[in-house]
């Protein structure tokens, strides 16, 4: 029988999402059903061959956090009859339930890899992130020339600031390769990767990439030398980032008052937005005003023209708060535990990588991106997979059989 195509595709994937992240972000959630369309069809080849033997579900039910995702989007639908545009939020609703499906495809088709398929596919992201890396110096050296031959650049932003969603792809994707060291024989200096990302992103303006670096570099060393200290702050900065939302907003609420100093103008601009969305979340804290509502909101006269969230409140636990309420929050949360309830099937290196990505990507969500964003959420959906695809899954206990369909390796 041919050999089976499902790596190749789960292998360029891992190859072109680096650089795609510095150059063509918004192209991410196209290439990423794309692929998960690709690995299905090969999953299905491969089913064909194996004497009739049908295509299911590799590990036989759906993950508890995909249950969850299915609860929250369910939820968005339902809060999508009472915001300020049905038809948008209902439709926004159906790409994320598309982009949910294809990345749930591809998470579930890498998790049946065998151990020579996950060694392929760590090659091909060590080569993609350091390609990345080099791409993303160059643009910072040559004035964004890749972008400029793909495209008009925007005039509203600097060049700089172009390079802000390439930084947190590669903050994200720096802890899958990272796992790939720690297992390696220079285990010992696999720190060395993230800190040298968080050096060179000091040289560039993605304040949340920075920090998230940071946060991460504290968060692995932690969750190394104890698995329970790093679930137990993986938890704490969880639970504050969407339970304290709304009061630590309005505990901070004058920008005026930490003073022009040291608060530049954009933190500035986002402390106001926090303000602001903590007094809608306190007129409607149950149900929400409405999926999608952030940048349709009311201004604080009730007049129009005058909300002054542009897009969304760049703020994960706000947002959530504002349009879909308490029962969003509590959904959310219930998602989110179970991920790092997940972790806990990884080996001790992978895990400790693995709730890094977490601290890190809830960093950058509390200070960046609207949760909705197609391409912030085919991001993480993208580290999530490098870093369950080339996983080195934990040692059963004494006595634990062998799971159905694979054989144990033979003695040597």
């Amino acid at each position: 029988m041919p050999a089976s195509a499902l790596p190749l595709v789960l292998s360029a994937f891992c190859a072109v999402m680096p650089t795609l992240s510095i150059l063509a972000a918004n192209l991410m959630p196209a290439v990423l059903a794309c692929a998960a369309l690709l690995a299905l069809l090969a999953r299905w080849r491969d089913a064909r061959g194996a004497e009739g033997r049908p295509l299911r579900w590799p590990s036989g039910r759906p993950a508890p956090a995909l249950l969850w995702a299915a609860a929250l989007l369910l939820w968005a639908a339902m809060a999508s009859l009472w915001t300020f545009d049905v038809g948008d939020a209902l439709f926004l609703v159906f790409r994320l339930g598309l982009l949910a499906l294809a990345g749930a495809l591809l998470l579930a088709l890498a998790a049946g890899l065998t151990a020579e398929q996950r060694q392929g596919l760590a090659r091909w992201l060590a080569v993609g992130f350091a390609i990345g890396l080099a791409v993303f110096v160059f643009e910072r050296l040559s004035g964004n020339a890749l972008h400029a031959l793909l495209g008009e650049p925007d005039p509203r932003r600097s060049p700089l600031s172009q390079l802000n969603r390439g930084a947190t792809g590669l903050a994200l994707l720096v802890w899958p390769v990272t796992a790939l060291l720690l297992r390696g024989p220079l285990g010992r200096w696999a720190l060395l990767l993230p800190a040298a990302l968080l050096a060179l992103l000091l040289a560039y303006e993605s304040r949340s990439a920075i920090v998230a670096v940071a946060l991460g570099l504290v968060v692995l060393p932690l969750a190394l030398r104890s698995a329970e200290a790093g679930r137990w702050l993986a938890r704490a900065l969880l639970l504050t980032s969407l339970l304290a939302a709304p009061p630590v907003a309005k505990l901070i609420q004058g920008a005026e008052a930490l003073g022009p100093t040291w608060v530049d103008h954009s933190a500035q601009q986002r402390l106001l937005i926090w303000n602001y969305v903590a007094d809608r979340i306190f007129e409607r804290p149950l149900f929400g005003w409405g999926f999608d509502a952030s940048h349709a909101m009311p201004g604080e006269d009730g007049a129009e023209g005058r909300n002054p969230v542009p897009a969304h409140p760049h703020n994960v636990g706000l947002q959530i708060w504002l349009e879909l309420g308490l029962v969003g929050i509590a959904l959310s949360l219930g998602f989110l535990l179970a991920v790092l309830r997940g972790l806990d099937r990884l080996a001790p290196p992978d895990r400790a990588a693995a709730t890094a990505l977490f601290a890190c990507g809830l960093c950058i969500a509390s200070v960046s991106y609207g949760i909705w964003q197609s391409q912030w959420i085919a991001a993480m959906l993208g580290a999530a997979l490098a870093m369950l695809a080339l996983r080195d899954p934990a040692p059963r206990p004494a006595g634990t059989p062998e799971p159905a369909g694979r054989r144990p390796a033979a003695a040597p």
